[in-house]
C-alpha cells in the first residue's frame, strides 16, 4: 500500500509508534503495530456462521444456510483487533489496513482448499462507502482492506465497480435495533455486472461484521445482478 502523502509528511515529523502500546514501532511491514503486539494478534481460521456467530471449521458443518460464506479474521473483543479498527476507521490512520488485512488473508488461506474456486476467476471487492462519507473521511476503508489482499493475491480480479452505495444513510452506529438497521440500509446499493463476469465468484470485503445487515444488503443486490457464490471476508465481527 502506497502511504498517503500527508502520512509520509506526519511520520517524517513523528516516528511512528504502535497503536496498542505506543513505543516507538521499527516494522517496516506493519508500521501500526509492533513486534511485541503483532504476537497477540494472531487470526482465527474456519468459517464463521453469519447468523449465530457459531465457528464452522468446514463447509460440511454449516450450521444456518446463507447466500454467502462468512470468514472473519477476529472476534472485535480482540483487543488489537478493536484497536487497529478504532485507528483505522475513526482516527483515519491508513497505516492500520496492512496488518488487518494480512490477518484477513491468514483467514482466507485457512479455508482456501474448501473453496473450489479459480482465483484468477474470482472478484475481490470491497463494501462502497457513500461518496459524501468517502468524501467526509478521505478514503473507504475497505478499499484499503482490498486493495493490500490484492496486492498480495494479484491473480484476483479487483471489481470495485460493480457495487455501488447509492443513498447516504446514517452510520450504522446511530441505529439500535435489527429493525432500524435494516430500514437504515434499504435501497442503499445497487450492483452492475458486466454479463462477461457474471457467474463468477466474489471474495466480498469489509471491516467489521456486526448484524450483518449491511453485507446481507450488498449481497442481495450483486445476486440479482448475476453475481456467483459470495464469500464475505472481514476483519472482524462482534
Amino acid at each position: 500500500m502506497t502511504p498517503h502523502p500527508s502520512e509520509i509528511l506526519k511520520s517524517s515529523l513523528f516516528p511512528p509508534r504502535c497503536v496498542i502500546c505506543n513505543i516507538a514501532t521499527n516494522n517496516e511491514k506493519y508500521e501500526a503495530i509492533c513486534d511485541s503486539c503483532i504476537r497477540g494478534y494472531t487470526p482465527l481460521s474456519g468459517f464463521s456462521c453469519p447468523e449465530c456467530g457459531k465457528r464452522i471449521p468446514t463447509l460440511h458443518s454449516i450450521c444456518h444456510r446463507t447466500n454467502f460464506l462468512l470468514c472473519a479474521s477476529q472476534l472485535y473483543s480482540n483487543r488489537p483487533t478493536e484497536i487497529l479498527i478504532q485507528h483505522l476507521k475513526f482516527l483515519y490512520i491508513r497505516s492500520a489496513a496492512i496488518p488487518v488485512a494480512h490477518m484477513m488473508l491468514q483467514t482466507l488461506n485457512s479455508v482456501i482448499q474448501e473453496i473450489p474456486f479459480d482465483l484468477s476467476k474470482t472478484l475481490l471487492t470491497p463494501i462502497p462507502l457513500a461518496s459524501r462519507r468517502e468524501r467526509e473521511r478521505g478514503f473507504n476503508q475497505s478499499a484499503l482492506l482490498a486493495k493490500e489482499i490484492h496486492s498480495c493475491i494479484p491473480q484476483l480480479i479487483y471489481a470495485p465497480k460493480i457495487l455501488k452505495r447509492i443513498k447516504y444513510e446514517l452510520p450504522q452506529t446511530k441505529t439500535h435495533t435489527q429493525k432500524e438497521r435494516n430500514i437504515n440500509l434499504n435501497n442503499a446499493f445497487s450492483a452492475d455486472i458486466p454479463t462477461t463476469i457474471q457467474g463468477l465468484p466474489i471474495i466480498l470485503i469489509d471491516d467489521v461484521y456486526t448484524t450483518g445487515a449491511t453485507i446481507k444488503n450488498a449481497v442481495k443486490k450483486l445476486k440479482e445482478k448475476g453475481a456467483g457464490k459470495i464469500i464475505v471476508l472481514v476483519g472482524a465481527r462482534t
